[in-house]
């Protein structure tokens, strides 16, 4: 079994989504949840990014540029993702 890279920092970006999904609850905007979680990492004292242009190479030419949704601590890149039912 693998274990978890940055399992502290994992377990508090968890916890303040779950804690955003009780307060909330589900059926919003990818939006409305990241600017939430935004608010929720703040709370907690955790740095955060978002929206950076990371620039992908492949053969010293750049061919595209990631942008996740956000970055916490500079270490955990975190993807706000809804579902439909």
């Amino acid at each position: 079994m693998t274990e978890l890279l940055e399992k502290e920092l994992v377990y508090k970006i968890v916890g303040c989504a779950i804690s955003i999904h009780n307060k909330i609850g589900h059926g919003f905007r990818e939006k409305t949840y990241e600017k939430a979680i935004c608010v929720e990492f703040e709370d907690q004292n955790l740095s955060y990014s978002q929206q950076m242009s990371y620039p992908i190479y492949y053969k010293n030419h750049k061919v595209d540029e990631f942008i996740p949704d956000l970055v916490v601590e500079n270490k955990v890149i975190v993807e706000a993702k809804t579902v439909h039912n």
